[in-house]
């Protein structure tokens, strides 16, 4: 009996300094802040592929080690990669992980990410000398952040074999971004893309947000973008809001294909001067009895109106046009004009074209102190339609 306790105090002594010695991960949250630290968890657990909580780099001797956690396949929580001047993130065997958060790497030159299957968000921001980012394997994820990052060349984003996107994309206040690529990508909530300066590349196409397979999306919001010079949604059908705001340099925008939208607007682009929309989806949101989800405005020539873009869109039944009425006519002190339409803008023309009033959002004009005789008045709602009408003052 007394033999038998020692072999069995023996066999719980080898199973514990199994456990606390040769474990192959810890349990918990992984945070390295030193090179040592870095040295002695490669050195303890030789053999860990799957970390139980949050995998944190904080520091940029934490980094110098880093090449020995390309064994990891998996990690429960959060990697994150932050306060290192190393030039380049691989993770070549990472398969599984919540969210990778790569902040404030003022020496990250490369971010290659392959053969992740799952992931929930990417956030990468407040790196100051990117040139690639490219992220392949995962089919879906919520999120995507890209904020507030520069470099003193041009960089580029490119998601590979993501199809689908959760949550929302983002790209912010990034410096010399030259692209952004979502080769596979078919569906998406939201997208967001402001502030960002692109940079032309005369040997590339990489002056382009591209997004060639994306069918279907809640939000697409692109505005203050420099240097951005073409935007290509061929292939979207269906969004509830697209607005495109903004946008210095870009000189095209097709979407063509697309027939379901509740709200598009196109603002203020100095450089655009071609559209390609599907002609019945602009008709169906100009003649409808919502003044405010169609805008096209402050552009080139070519995409300042909508009437520009598809002209056929005033073959219309004569009941659908802006159908108003001028009381009293002959009017001695005050018009009314009678219409289903908001008004926007209401001038007055004397018989020789001077124009001698103007009046904004009113369906109400003084004429008292006109003299006797013939008018014109030109009626604008939202859209910018004009009616032309003449009227006689008594």
């Amino acid at each position: 009996m007394k033999f038998f306790s020692k072999k069995l105090l023996l066999l719980a002594s080898v199973i514990l300094f199994s456990k606390f010695t040769f474990a192959q991960c810890p349990e918990g949250d992984v945070i390295l802040t030193t090179a040592e630290e870095t040295a002695n968890f490669n050195s303890i657990y030789p053999d860990c592929t799957e970390i139980n909580g949050d995998l944190i780099i904080d520091g940029d001797n934490a980094y110098d080690y880093f090449n020995h956690f390309n064994q990891i396949t998996s990690i429960n929580g959060d990697l994150i990669l932050k306060n290192t001047n190393r030039d380049e993130f691989f993770l070549d065997a990472l398969t599984s992980v919540d969210k990778i958060i790569l902040d404030n790497n003022d020496g990250l030159v490369t971010i290659e990410i392959f053969e992740i299957v799952n992931i929930n968000e990417i956030v990468i921001k407040n790196n100051d000398t990117l040139e690639i980012i490219s992220l392949s394997g995962p089919n879906t994820i919520n999120n995507i952040f890209i904020e507030n990052n520069s470099s003193e060349y041009e960089f580029s984003f490119d998601f590979f074999d993501l199809e689908m996107v959760t949550g929302s994309v983002v790209f912010k206040n990034n410096i010399q971004l030259i692209a952004t690529s979502f080769p596979d990508l078919i569906s998406v909530n939201d997208v967001n893309i402001e502030d960002n300066n692109f940079i032309m590349d005369n040997n590339s196409e990489y002056d382009q947000i591209i997004f060639p397979k994306l069918v279907s999306a809640n939000n697409i919001y692109i505005k203050d973008n420099n240097h951005h010079y073409h935007s290509n949604f061929s292939i979207l059908e269906s969004v509830n809001k697209f607005e495109f705001i903004n946008n210095n340099d870009v000189v095209d925008l097709n979407l063509s294909n697309l027939n379901d939208a509740k709200l598009i607007n196109v603002i203020s682009n100095n450089q655009l001067s071609e559209c390609d929309f599907y002609c019945p989806l602009l008709s169906g949101l100009y003649w409808n009895s919502i003044d405010t989800d169609l805008y096209f405005y402050e552009n080139k020539e070519g995409c300042s109106s909508v009437i520009e873009i598809c002209p056929e869109i005033l073959d219309v039944n004569e009941e659908s046009k802006l159908q108003f009425s001028i009381k009293p006519n002959p009017a001695k002190n005050t018009i009314s004009i009678q219409t289903e339409k908001q008004i926007s803008k209401i001038e007055i023309f004397d018989i020789t074209g001077k124009k001698i009033i103007q009046k904004y959002n009113t369906d109400q004009i003084n004429v008292q102190n006109l003299e006797n005789g013939i008018y014109f008045i030109k009626i604008f709602n939202s859209r910018n339609n004009i009616i032309t009408e003449k009227f006689i003052k008594e």
